[in-house]
């Protein structure tokens, strides 16, 4: 049995390599002849991308555009060392006129910023030959931010519309027009497309099937999370915009006479911009019928790192900024005077909304920590390395792999003792069973404790929460809640019954 699962092991690694290398092949194959292998039938030398599914829904489909009232796009593809053939990917998908309509793409700039000598020789001699197509420098002595990134674009940049995009994208069939019809008839929304995954070590393209927004958490680092069903039941088809609280910055579409205002704003990164925009008049909306693919799309380590939280905290949280300072006593309290006094003059001008408002009619399924809270977010057993999540569709709670982006995975473990979720708290039932049942705080079997060897104790009895498989052999290895007798430190399997929770909240 050990060489059959060995074996297996092998032959999928051996799959995704050759996958990767005739996809390297193709690549290579195409730009060491020049440009000789562009459709000469196309009058601007288009060139035909590899073969992916088409991901947009039924209602996109049918979706007809007029081309010619449709504003100019410049697609500004970022780079930062990202591999030759991941690049040459994304080129690719945007001048593939089955993907990208010609009349549409005004230029694509390939906009790059301290890169190695390597990616600087391939982008020279991969890209010369290919209409529309311009490297642009940027030169700065500090990295890359989302503001810089911006302000250089407006410099250089000549279509109506600006794309950014990453250049570990690979755009499907008939992303742009979306975006800019959506920004023709009102250029206050920033148009973000929805991702599908692309394998990293295969390059598969894998369509998704639920829209996943951006939201942050209260450290003020950016998270993914499902839009959720509610949501969905809202719009009245599959081509209907979605709101998304914030974005990457990673891929966006913006009307460029915007970032003259916007540009003036104090900001660094792509959470601080996405507060100015849902603050200060415009809208972040995920466009459906936009697909593009990235690597590794919803990985955490994709995530972009936001540096600057203090400022953010002081400039846009208010009172909220309590919750962060709770969460990160690492981080010193400054005042930022000269950041402040522009960003109020700003706001009175445009008129900005509260961050109170931002989070009831924005953001409002970013749970809030409850004021006597003192854990916060995902609960992870220590031992599995799994979380407790409320499944709506499940009579018991259940435990999956760790997935912020799922609806049900955040907790608050109140100084009362009790673990909610919305207006539901972890209950100890018959059977040893732990289940989700409306909050009482008179109900004895809703009050825990967490000890020093962090086990969640039942106060009533000498019973701990414990991740364990189903003993119903009907569930088929179902790993579920159970409260069972608390073990002691040398016992075994004692690390199923420590938890861990995202956030310890100090005081407030």
């Amino acid at each position: 049995m050990r060489m059959m699962r060995c074996r297996k092991r092998v032959f999928n690694t051996t799959r995704s390599t050759v996958v990767l290398i005739l996809t390297l092949g193709l690549l290579y194959w195409f730009f060491s002849s020049g440009g000789e292998n562009m459709d000469n039938n196309s009058q601007d030398n288009y060139i035909n991308a590899r073969s992916i599914p088409d991901g947009r829904a039924r209602d996109c489909k049918k979706i007809e555009y007029d081309i010619n009232s449709l504003p100019k796009a410049s697609v500004l593809l970022h780079v930062t060392n990202q591999d030759r053939v991941t690049v040459l990917t994304s080129v690719l998908s945007i001048l593939d006129k089955t993907r990208t309509p010609p009349q549409l793409l005004l230029e694509l700039l390939l906009v790059y910023h301290h890169v190695s000598e390597d990616v600087l020789n391939y982008l020279e001699n991969d890209t010369k030959k290919l209409q529309k197509v311009h490297l642009v420098e940027i030169k700065r002595e500090t990295d890359m931010t989302t503001k810089s990134k911006l302000m250089a674009a407006m410099g250089v940049a000549k279509g109506d519309v600006l794309v950014f995009l990453d250049a570990d994208v690979e755009c499907n069939v008939g992303w742009l027009e979306p975006i800019l019809a959506k920004i023709a008839k009102n250029d206050k929304i920033v148009a973000v497309p929805v991702k599908d995954t692309i394998d990293s070590l295969s390059y598969k393209y894998e369509t998704s099937s639920r829209p996943v927004k951006t939201i942050f958490s209260w450290d003020l680092q950016l998270a993914y999370f499902e839009v959720t069903f509610k949501e969905l039941a809202n719009v009245r088809s599959e081509k209907e915009l979605l709101t998304t609280p914030a974005m990457t910055g990673t891929a966006f579409a913006i009307a460029k006479k915007h970032l003259s205002t916007i540009t003036k704003f104090p900001f660094d990164d792509s959470l601080e911009l996405s507060f100015i925009l849902w603050h200060c008049g415009w809208e972040l909306r995920l466009v459906p019928c936009s697909k593009i693919g990235a690597l590794g799309a919803y990985e955490l380590s994709k995530i972009p790192v936001q540096h600057t939280m203090g400022k953010v905290a002081e400039l846009w949280l208010g009172d909220y900024k309590k919750i962060f300072y709770s969460i990160r006593e690492d981080i010193e309290q400054k005042t930022y005077k000269d950041e402040l006094k522009q960003l109020t003059q700003l706001k009175e001008t445009l008129q900005c909304k509260t961050f109170d408002w931002y989070l009831k009619n924005v953001a409002s399924d970013i749970p809030v920590p409850t004021s006597d809270a003192f854990m916060f977010g995902q609960m992870k057993t220590e031992a599995g390395n799994l979380c407790f999540q409320v499944v709506i569709s499940q009579v018991l709670e259940g435990l999956h792999h760790c997935n912020p982006i799922q609806e049900g995975s955040i907790l608050h473990f109140g100084k009362n003792g009790q673990i909610k979720h919305k207006d539901t708290c972890v209950t100890f039932q018959g059977q040893n069973y732990v289940v989700m049942t409306p909050c009482d705080s008179k109900d004895k079997n809703q009050i825990w404790s967490l000890n020093s060897e962090k086990q969640l104790k039942l106060q009533s009895d000498d019973y701990c929460i414990t991740h364990n498989t189903d003993p119903d052999d009907d569930k088929k290895g179902r790993q579920v809640l159970m409260a069972q007798k608390c073990l002691t430190s040398n016992d075994n399997g004692v690390g199923f019954q420590k938890w861990h929770f995202t956030h310890a909240l100090k005081k407030r």
